[in-house]
């Protein structure tokens, strides 16, 4: 009970220190009747001693400090006056007070001694046992001991280490160069370079496994060899202490156990497959390396969570994969799944999973054994096959869609062939009532003015008017073959579409000589069938005539080319625009043509389109799909 005052609270010893001045002064006050007894210190040294046994050295001063505020009471009659009568009172109450200090030191300083000597006991018979325990451990771990003074030289061994050397213990003076003997010679000079580094660069450890050739057989075993180094305050090695044990055993499992891995890596490389286990009371998976790299995880950093394995899963195939995970526990079927899985690059691979679950003797599910194997080029060639498929489908309904357009337009053609040439009719009066018809009613009034003035006898005026009549007869004239060239240009069935529209172009210029029209083709003749040629002529002549006299533009591009495998005709000016949800549906777009260059596309299976905003331009565009 004494020892351990330490544990006891600061309350309970200050208050058993109180408890104990209180009761000196009780009999104090009793041996006070006593005749002659002035011995006033007497009852309590005793209750100083028992506050320091008890609560020790602060106890003690406390115990002194309280008995001498009792004392004081009871000095001096009448009883309960606190005062001190002389000088050598005083020096009593110093005395008393000294004496108790000393008593509280004394009795702390006994007890510290009785603790280490009974704590070294203890600690003795501990080491005892210890000792005891770390031989047959020893012993039953093929571990043994030892203990080398680097001063002297001196190599200390355990019985147990003696007969992993293969020898008896004792048989042999052990010293460092003894030891260097008994190792391999493959293995002695690296052994020894790695321990003399240690002590040079003064590391605080050493370990390495080794092989060692026992004496008697020449038996190889194969030993792990682990050592502490102790250096002296100068840093100088004094003493290395460490453990030996032998793992010759372990080394052959570990052996055969990596022939057969290798065996099954390669197996598995070769079937480009990863072999994975998950313990499902311990949580924790594992995935060997082929594994590991299928999915995108580091083999180095992999902690053999479910988080991280569903992390590279993609997130929207993780809750397929869960369900398939639920199925297999409960209705103990094999896992099967396919998943994507994410690299950290952002590599997408598709994976397929299996997995057989295992139960223990009381039925219950402790792991899943499985493999996992990259599938991305069966999955990218199931996704061509199916897209060959659709495409081929989707070809085949556009197919049979343009046949039955072509039928019905078949059966259209009577209808538009009497509103083509209505049509075209109507544009040829047109154009011979505002060019031919306009230029020889202006030469009828010229010539009339010719003949007044021949009746006056102004013969010169007269010849300058009929000189300036060539001019507008040529422009007739220009203007008279420009429209019959157009109604069947000869040139086309002579040099192909492209020269027609290098023609026609050139033509307009000398019509509209203020205009810039440039032809950009990228297509080659033959590139481009004789049944869409003339609808692209007579497109291309509708949007440039419209053009040139309704937009007033500056520059008008025509472009002819070949995009992924599609004819493209357009034609963009930069002229005033139009509002095109407002002419669309008036008698307007039929007088432009529109209507007409719609029809004409789409009667060879083409697309047309038209863009156009007020002052910004109109882009005319035709597309047909190349035979």
């Amino acid at each position: 009970m004494v020892w351990g005052r330490a544990n006891r609270p600061v309350w309970l010893r200050c208050t058993v220190s109180i408890v104990a001045v209180v009761l000196a002064a009780a009999v104090r006050w009793q041996l006070s009747g006593i005749p002659g007894f002035r011995a006033d210190f007497v009852t309590f040294y005793p209750a100083v001693g028992i506050a320091a046994l008890y609560g020790g050295f602060a106890q003690g001063v406390l115990a002194a400090t309280f008995s001498i505020l009792l004392i004081d009471f009871f000095w001096t009659a009448p009883l309960g006056s606190f005062a001190v009568a002389r000088a050598t009172e005083l020096i009593d109450f110093l005395l008393f007070f000294a004496g108790s200090l000393l008593v509280s030191w004394l009795i702390e300083t006994v007890q510290s001694l009785g603790g280490e000597i009974a704590e070294r006991k203890r600690t003795e018979q501990r080491l005892q046992e210890s000792r005891s325990f770390l031989t047959e451990s020893q012993k039953i771990s093929h571990c043994g001991s030892w203990s080398f003074n680097v001063r002297t030289n001196r190599l200390t061994w355990s019985e147990e280490l003696y007969r992993i050397f293969g020898l008896e213990p004792g048989e042999l003076e052990v010293n460092y160069e003894a030891f260097l003997e008994a190792v391999h010679p493959d293995d002695r000079q690296s052994v020894e370079k790695a321990y003399s580094a240690s002590l040079v660069e003064k590391q605080p450890s050493f370990e390495s496994e080794l092989r060692i050739v026992r004496r008697h057989t020449g038996e190889i075993r194969h030993v792990h060899a682990k050592c502490v180094n102790q250096f002296d305050a100068a840093g100088s090695a004094v003493r290395s202490v460490g453990v030996v044990v032998d793992v010759t055993e372990r080394k052959e499992a570990e052996d055969a156990l990596r022939e057969s891995r290798a065996r099954l890596d390669l197996a598995l490389r070769s079937a480009e497959m990863g072999a994975w286990h998950w313990d499902l009371p311990a949580q924790s998976l594992y995935f060997d390396e082929q594994a590991c790299h299928l999915l995108g995880l580091d083999p180095a950093t992999f902690g053999g969570t479910e988080e991280e394995v569903f992390r590279v899963i993609h997130p929207d195939d993780r809750k397929m994969v869960r369900k398939a995970l639920t199925r297999a526990l409960r209705q103990d079927v094999p896992f099967e799944a396919e998943h994507r899985a994410v690299h950290p690059d952002g590599k997408v691979i598709d994976a397929a999973v299996r997995g057989k679950l295992a139960r223990d003797g009381q039925g219950r599910p402790v792991r899943f054994d499985g493999l996992v194997w990259d599938i991305t080029g069966h999955k990218r060639m199931e996704n061509e096959l199916r897209r060959s498929r659709d495409e081929l489908e989707q070809r085949v309904r556009e197919r049979t869609a343009d046949l039955e357009s072509a039928n019905e337009k078949l059966r259209m053609v009577p209808s538009l062939l009497i509103e083509a040439q209505e049509s075209e009719r109507q544009r040829l009066s047109m154009e011979l009532h505002d060019s031919v018809g306009q230029t020889i009613a202006a030469l009828k009034f010229r010539i009339e003015h010719v003949i007044a003035s021949l009746e006056t006898g102004k013969n010169l005026e007269s010849l300058q008017l009929l000189r300036e009549f060539v001019p507008v007869l040529q422009r007739s004239l220009d203007e008279t073959r420009a429209i019959y060239m157009g109604l069947r240009p000869i040139i086309l069935a002579e040099h192909g579409i492209l020269a027609t529209l290098d023609w026609y172009r050139r033509e307009l210029l000398r019509l509209y000589p203020a205009q810039h029209i440039e032809l950009e083709a990228r297509i080659g003749e033959n590139d481009i069938p004789e049944e869409f040629k003339i609808a692209i002529f007579r497109i291309a002549q509708e949007a440039l005539n419209n053009a040139l006299k309704h937009a007033r533009p500056e520059w008008i591009d025509v472009r002819l080319a070949l995009e992924d495998g599609l004819i493209a005709l357009e034609i963009s000016d930069d002229g005033v625009g139009m509002d095109l949800d407002s002419i669309l549906g008036s008698r307007t777009a039929k007088s432009l043509g529109l209507l007409g260059m719609k029809e004409r596309a789409e009667l060879y299976g083409g697309k047309f389109s038209i863009r156009s905003t007020p002052h910004e331009g109109t882009t005319v565009r035709a597309v047909w799909r190349n035979l």
